[in-house]
């Protein structure tokens, strides 16, 4: 150690294996000069500083401000801290609160993770990683870019503040802020969510997941797009497991697309299901109500399954057209494509059809039909026959110009009815028919109405009820992704979806 004489004060250059400790932090350097007026030191060659947490510091160039207990360290500069290294141009290092930061970019490598940024900070007590600016993490398994980032060392959990994009070859997830625990890979994802894989497309406000078991819980204004099979679901929040399935809460409204009609469908809940063959398993409980075009439907319960295209609707089940009343204990509705090829109705099957009113006294005419059973078949969505099995009753008009020329009531073990343009044409009796044909004046008192008539109109579901919930559709990803291998399917869904008709190149 000897003094040297400079322009702005005598200073002590120190040389060889050069070490001196401040506040639990021992700093080695090869050379060093010391300012005893400013309690500044200037270290050159091998500079590494140690604190009492195993944090070390490396570098070419130190400069310590002992006053303020700053080092800046430059020239090449590690910082490694248990399995993580950072790398940097230089490096400043609090050694009282073991605190360091850097904003000329940086690289991170911690167990196979590398995360690099355009500044940040690390606390050595706290275990804690601030970065900000392009900051990007690259892990085996999926790629991140985001613009602020907090990560915990110990516990390996990561925060989000802003944007953040997520992509795994098969998947990809961008949000507003979250968390996300390295260790147990489970997450949890806040504000303007979008999770898109190859099949499905998922929007929500609140996304909990868990990577190993692929569980998830979606929370407000869930929208959910199954580009496989064409449906697209609004709920208020749902769940999702693999072995068990999804369910969907808050008035779920589920629509299928058709280049013709859409089938619309709501309930209080929903359950579905799929299997890797990709049969499909669908039951809506509570309230539920549906709409295809001029023919709807509500009951207590619908059960739906892709082997053999049936929906079964139980609970007081009742189907409306534009001009007719189905109901049952149970009405199942078997579909060809995507129409209905026919209904089956079972026990108790009753249909009621609108045949306008008496000319005479301007009474409403309705049309029946009951039997244990009824099949009705449909032709270019339109009923075309109607076969009754077991106890079947029916009574129905005939017309003639302007006027009921009579009304016949026949029961018989069987019937069929050949229909035109939705009003019976022609009828077959099969097994022990009896009827009646009563003229307008003389049907007895009574005889109008088959037991179990109902005519309520006022209880059709109407369309407004299947007005979207709120307005949700797919937004671009601010980056455009690099892991993801889905591009096509991001172009497809802009094109239908979104806002504008481009995917943003980022950065």
């Amino acid at each position: 150690m000897k003094s040297l004489s400079k322009p702005t004060g005598n200073v002590q250059l120190l040389d060889g294996n050069v070490r001196f400790s401040q506040s639990g932090s021992t700093v080695y350097c090869d050379q060093a000069e010391y300012d005893p007026r400013t309690e500044t030191l200037l270290g050159m060659g091998n500079v590494r500083i140690v604190n009492s947490e195993g944090t070390t510091v490396t570098g070419l160039n130190l400069f310590y401000d002992n006053r303020e207990h700053v080092a800046k360290v430059s020239g090449n500069v590690q910082l490694r801290d248990g399995s993580m290294t950072l790398t940097a141009p230089w490096l400043k290092y609090n050694t009282l609160s073991k605190e360091g930061w850097y904003s000329s970019g940086a690289t991170i490598i911690d167990q196979g993770s590398t995360l690099k940024s355009r500044s940040g900070r690390f606390n050595a007590r706290s275990k804690t990683l601030f970065f900000r600016q392009q900051v990007s993490l690259e892990t085996d398994d999926y790629s991140l870019f985001t613009d602020t980032l907090e990560y915990q060392t110990d516990s390996r959990v990561a925060r989000f503040y802003t944007y953040t994009q997520l992509e795994q070859d098969s998947s990809l997830l961008f949000f507003e802020r979250g968390w996300y625990n390295n260790s147990q890979h489970y997450g949890e994802f806040f504000d303007d969510v979008q999770l898109i894989d190859a099949r499905n497309v998922l929007v929500c406000d609140t996304l909990y997941f868990h990577r190993d078991s692929k569980q998830g819980t979606a929370l407000g204004r869930v929208w959910l797009l199954d580009q496989q099979n064409d449906w697209v679901l609004y709920a208020q929040g749902g769940e999702y497991n693999p072995s068990g399935g999804s369910i969907f809460w808050g008035r779920p409204l589920a629509r299928q697309l058709d280049s013709v009609e859409a089938f619309d469908l709501r309930s209080d809940s929903f359950f579905y299901r799929s299997d890797s063959l990709g049969q499909r398993w669908l039951k809506a409980l509570g309230s539920v109500r549906m709409l295809r075009g001029s023919v709807s439907g509500r009951c207590a319960q619908m059960d739906y399954s892709s082997l053999d295209s049936a929906f079964r609707l139980s609970g007081d089940p009742v189907l409306y057209d534009s001009s007719s009343r189905l109901s049952g204990t149970q009405i199942d509705l078997y579909m060809r494509g995507q129409s209905i090829d026919r209904v089956c109705q079972h026990p108790e099957a009753l249909v009621v059809m609108d045949d306008g009113t008496d000319p005479f006294n301007g009474l409403p005419l309705f049309s029946q039909i009951k039997a244990d059973s009824m099949v009705q078949f449909f032709v270019d969505r339109r009923l075309q026959s109607v076969y009754a099995y077991g106890n079947s009753r029916s009574l129905y008009y005939l017309k003639g110009d302007n006027q009921v020329d009579g009304i016949n009531s026949v029961s018989s073990a069987d019937m069929r009815f050949a229909m035109n343009a939705g009003k019976i044409d022609k009828v077959y009796f099969y097994g022990n028919p009896k009827g009646t044909v009563y003229p307008p004046e003389e049907l007895p008192e009574g005889e109008s109405r088959l037991p179990g008539f109902v005519w309520d109109p006022e209880k059709k579901p109407q369309a407004e009820e299947f007005n979207p919930p709120f307005d949700r559709h797919f937004h671009s990803p601010q980056r455009k992704p690099s892991r993801y291998q889905q591009s096509d399917l991001l172009k497809d869904l802009e094109t239908k979806w979104g806002i504008s008709a481009s995917i943003p190149t980022g950065s």
